[in-house]
C-alpha cells in the first residue's frame, strides 16, 4: 500500500520538491504506524502453550 501511494505520487504532474515532500511524509507516516502499531501481548501464549481463550473466541470458525 504504501508503495502504490508513492507510486501515484510520483505519477503527479507536480515539480520534484513538492513530490519529494509527499513521499517523505508518507515514509514518515508508515514508519510510525510500524513502530507505533498494536501490540499484541504475547506471554501468556508462550507461558501456557496455546492461546489465550479470547484470541481463540474472536476467530472466525
Amino acid at each position: 500500500m504504501e508503495q502504490a501511494l508513492i507510486d501515484r505520487i510520483e505519477a503527479l504532474q507536480a515539480d520534484r520538491k513538492s513530490k519529494a515532500t509527499m513521499v517523505s511524509q508518507i515514509r514518515q507516516q508508515f514508519e510510525s504506524a510500524r513502530l507505533n502499531g498494536p501490540y499484541f501481548r504475547c506471554s501468556a501464549s508462550v507461558s501456557s502453550g496455546s492461546p489465550p481463550r479470547t484470541l481463540l473466541a474472536s476467530l472466525p470458525s
